[in-house]
């Protein structure tokens, strides 16, 4: 009987001239009980069978040691075996990635589930070989797709090899060159650059009949020069109005890079302009209008812009392509606002690789980026004053 008044069954016997005890298990009343446990009768038959384990010469404790270390090592291989099922390393991998937005994750997320997984998600990696991986990438329609999941799978690979979950990055078996068909040349993003048709489609924004949200984010669009994704997910909080800044996080930035925008007065009374009808009601400047907890969705811009007729020639992306245009034709004009190449990539946000852009600093150039912002708000201003 133990402290807690717990009964358990004990076999004692001798082995190799020593006195030795084995446990069968709790005391149970009565077969027909809750209680996990043996009844006397059930406890008879486990002594029988240690006693004929000594016959045979076997000791009890020691075989049942043995049985608990196996278990063990089951367990074990068998734990071992999962970390090395591909869905389980494919959601190892999102989990510890960091480099990559939330959204951007997701959808790659989404192409593993739907071109990689179905077919190879339950195998060992170390059962999959470049063949089979290949077999499966050329199922995908888009030839597009196919380099980029290779792209993907290239870099999950590589994750697993480093964190020891398999001993060989298959995918650099795979010949592209030879194997896939050609990666097709990424197209620009819609876009217009001429002043007459800028200003025409500044003024038809103006007049933009549908929701507040969506006309609101298209007015300020042309401004700001931003990925529509920064567009639609900015938040109240992101705005010093004092100091005139829009400092997004990194978590939102495609570069990982926290990213200011400096603010104008154009740009402040467009924002003005939302307030009555999201500020303090959503955490988002441009929440969609069917909640305010929700954004614009991501075609909502886009959109926006079809049903002004501008389809065919723009999309919401494209307002980066026209500021970028415009403002390098400019950096040598009689007008021009005197600043360098590199401040306006870094402005877009965009990785700069030479030696003396990679230097850069935002707070260093903030000025010059001011100004940059400056003379491109003034620069849409006057076109819908003509």
């Amino acid at each position: 009987m133990t402290p807690l008044n717990s009964k358990f069954w004990i076999y004692f016997f001798e082995w190799e001239g020593k006195r030795k005890k084995i446990t069968i298990g709790n005391f149970k009343k009565s077969s027909t009980t809750k209680e996990v446990g043996y009844t006397l009768e059930e406890a008879r038959k486990a002594k029988e069978k240690f006693k004929l384990m000594l016959q045979n010469g076997v000791c009890p404790q020691n075989e049942k040691k043995a049985l608990k270390t196996k278990q063990i090592q089951e367990v074990e291989k068998s734990l071992i075996a999962n970390e090395k099922i591909l869905s389980n390393i494919i959601n190892d991998y999102f989990q510890f990635i960091t480099s990559i937005t939330e959204r951007h994750k997701e959808k790659q997320r989404s192409q593993m589930n739907r071109m990689i997984i179905p077919f190879l998600g339950n195998k060992s990696i170390d059962d999959i070989t470049a063949q089979n991986l290949l077999e499966c990438i050329l199922k995908i329609k888009s030839d597009g797709q196919k380099h980029r999941v290779l792209t993907l799978c290239g870099q999950i690979w590589k994750w697993a090899k480093s964190n020891y979950r398999t001993q060989t990055n298959i995918t650099l078996d795979i010949d592209r060159k030879n194997t896939l068909p050609p990666e097709p040349k990424a197209e620009n993003f819609k876009t217009i650059t001429e002043k007459d048709k800028i200003k025409i489609l500044l003024k038809m924004i103006e007049q933009y009949d549908g929701d507040i949200s969506t006309k609101t984010a298209l007015r300020l669009a042309p401004y700001v020069a931003l990925r529509p994704f920064n567009i639609r997910f900015a938040e109240w909080t992101e705005f010093n109005f004092e100091d005139k800044l829009w400092i997004i996080p990194a978590s939102k930035m495609k570069m990982k890079k926290e990213h200011i925008v400096p603010l104008t007065d154009s740009m402040i009374n467009i924002i003005n302009d939302i307030k009555p009808f999201s500020f303090q009601k959503s955490i988002y400047l441009f929440p969609s209008p069917i909640s305010n907890l929700k954004t614009l969705s991501e075609n909502t811009l886009n959109y926006g812009l079809k049903r002004l007729g501008y389809g065919d020639e723009i999309v919401a992306h494209g307002f980066r392509a026209m500021f970028s245009t415009i403002t390098n034709e400019f950096i040598d004009d009689d007008d021009a606002h005197g600043v360098s190449r590199d401040i306006i990539e870094f402005q877009l946000a965009h990785k700069i690789d030479n030696k003396v852009g990679a230097a850069y600093n935002r707070a260093l150039y903030l000025k010059q980026r001011t100004r940059l912002m400056q003379w491109w708000s003034d620069y849409l201003d006057d076109l819908k004053k003509i």
